[in-house]
C-alpha cells in the first residue's frame, strides 16, 4: 500500500513484475527437483544428486563399483568393495600385492598401483635369483665317491665313455689299481694252469694272495681252494668265511659242505651264513632283479650266441676247476678210497 507514495506509480510497477518473475523461477525449479526426483535411480544415495542434472549425466561421471558388505577379509584395491561368495576378488598377476572385483576396476587403478606394482615384481625378481641355485647341480658330483668335483671340472676329473657321466681323478686312479687286482688274479690262474706260461702253482698262489689283501674275492675263494687240496682246512674255511661275506655264493657252499663234513664248526657256519645273505641284501635293486630275468630268458630263449656262451664259459673256468678239485679232496677225506 506504501508502494506507489515512495516509488511512484511506475516503480512500484516495476517491482511487482520482479516479484512475480521470481515466484515463477522458484516454481519451475521446485517442478523440475519433483520430476528429477521420480526419474533418479534408486541405487544412487542422495547425497549424489545434483540440481538440474538429468539422471543420464549422473551415472557418466559415477564409478561403476558401489561398495557393499560381504564376508571376505581382502576388499579390491579401487573401489573398495569386499570379497564374497558373490565377489570375487582376483589379485594382479604381477605382484600379487593387491585384489581386484573386476577389469573395470583394475584399468581404473593401474596408473595408482603401476609404480608399486613395477617395484614388488623386481623385488620377486630378486628373491628367485638370491634363493635359488645355492647348491651345485648332480652332474658335478662324482657317482663314485658322490662328492664335488673341484673346479676347473675338465681337470678334475675324466669323462666315462661308457654312462657319459664325469668321476673325479682319484675314483679315476682307484679303477686302474683295480684293474691292477684283476690282472694279479689273471696271472693267477695262467699260473696256475699254465695256459700260456709254464704252469707253476706256487707263483699263483704268490699272484692271489697278493690280489686277495687287496679286496680280490675270487683270489680269496681260490686261495681256500688250495688250502683245502693241502688238507688245511682251517685254513681254507678262513678264507672261505671271508668271501663269503663278501656275498660270494660258492664260498658260502663250500663251508656248509665243509659242517657237513665236520670239518667246519657250527658257528663258522652260522657265520658264514648270515653275512653271506646280508651282503646278497645289500647287492640287491629293482633294476638287477630285471636284468638278470631278462638275462635268465635270453639264455633259456637262445638269446645268446655260441661265442657269447663260450666267452662266459672261460672266464669261469678256473673258478670251477678249483671248486671240483676242493670237492675230489673233501669225497677222497670223508669217504677214502672213492674215485671221481
Amino acid at each position: 500500500l506504501c508502494l506507489p507514495n515512495a516509488f511512484g506509480p511506475t516503480g512500484a510497477a516495476s517491482l511487482i513484475g520482479l516479484g512475480s518473475h521470481a515466484l515463477a523461477y522458484r516454481q519451475r525449479a521446485e517442478n523440475e527437483d519433483e520430476r528429477a526426483s521420480q526419474n533418479a535411480n534408486p541405487d544412487v544415495p542422495p547425497a549424489t544428486k545434483e540440481r538440474n542434472c538429468p539422471p543420464a549425466n549422473l551415472e557418466s561421471v559415477m564409478i561403476k563399483c558401489v561398495p557393499v558388505e560381504g564376508d571376505g577379509d581382502d576388499a579390491c584395491a579401487n573401489c573398495g568393495k569386499l570379497g564374497s561368495d558373490a565377489v570375487k576378488l582376483k589379485n594382479c598377476t604381477a605382484c600379487r600385492l593387491v585384489k581386484y572385483c573386476g577389469v573395470d576396476c583394475q584399468r581404473a587403478h593401474r596408473k595408482k598401483h603401476k609404480k608399486a606394482c613395477k617395484q614388488r615384481v623386481a623385488e620377486v625378481k630378486d628373491e628367485q635369483l638370491y634363493s635359488q641355485g645355492l647348491e651345485r647341480p648332480e652332474g658335478d658330483f662324482c657317482p663314485l665317491c658322490t662328492l664335488p668335483i673341484p673346479f676347473d671340472m675338465y681337470d678334475h676329473s675324466v669323462l666315462m665313455a661308457c654312462c657319459f657321466k664325469m668321476i673325479c681323478n682319484g675314483c679315476a686312479m682307484v679303477a686302474k689299481k683295480r684293474g691292477m687286482f684283476d690282472s694279479l688274479y689273471n696271472l693267477g690262474n695262467a699260473s696256475n694252469f699254465g695256459d700260456g706260461v709254464q704252469q707253476d702253482k706256487a707263483k699263483a698262489v704268490k699272484f692271489y694272495a697278493k690280489a686277495a689283501m687287496q679286496g680280490h674275492v675270487n683270489s680269496r675263494y681260490n686261495l681256500g681252494n688250495h688250502e683245502g687240496r693241502k688238507g688245511n682246512h682251517d685254513r681254507a674255511v678262513r678264507h672261505w668265511l671271508m668271501s663269503a661275506k663278501m656275498g660270494h655264493k660258492d664260498s658260502a657252499g663250500n663251508i656248509k659242505r665243509a659242517f657237513m663234513a665236520g670239518l667246519a664248526m657250527k658257528e663258522q657256519y652260522a657265520e658264514a651264513l648270515k653275512g653271506y645273505q646280508d651282503a646278497v641284501e645289500e647287492m640287491k635293486s629293482h633294476d638287477r632283479d630285471e636284468a638278470k630275468a631278462f638275462l635268465d630268458s635270453s639264455l633259456v630263449f637262445g638269446g645268446w650266441s655260441d661265442d657269447d656262451q663260450m666267452g662266459d664259459m672261460r672266464a669261469n673256468t678256473s673258478v670251477a676247476h678249483g671248486m671240483n678239485e676242493f670237492l675230489r679232496s673233501l669225497m677222497h677225506h670223508v669217504i677214502p678210497g672213492i674215485t671221481c
